[in-house]
């Protein structure tokens, strides 16, 4: 097996492991009564959604409206959210439009 069939197996894995990898989240999605809603269906289940968030800061980048781009010497301070499953992907995907 090569490196690259390696590469392909843990794509693969990632793909289909019943936890999605952590999502950096900012802007709207920080807002806890929001994000509880996107992904409970409940605004007021705040306490269920805090558990997978944590405060988060990328660096060499800065937020223009809605969008992030590359700019040295700036951050964007949102969440790492660490989502429980494939279908809270989902939902928020399907809030952003994707």
């Amino acid at each position: 097996m090569t490196a690259q069939d390696n590469a392909k197996s843990d794509t693969e894995a990632a793909r289909h492991t019943t936890h999605p990898r952590p999502l950096f989240v900012y802007g709207t999605l920080c807002a806890k009564p929001l994000l509880a809603s996107i992904l409970t269906g409940d605004c007021d289940n705040i306490e269920a959604i805090s558990k997978l968030m944590q405060p988060a800061r990328v660096s060499g980048y800065k937020r223009f409206a809605a969008v992030v781009v590359a700019t040295p010497d700036s951050s964007v301070d949102g969440y790492l959210l660490t989502l429980e499953t494939r279908s809270q992907r989902s939902k928020l995907d399907n809030f952003e439009g994707e």
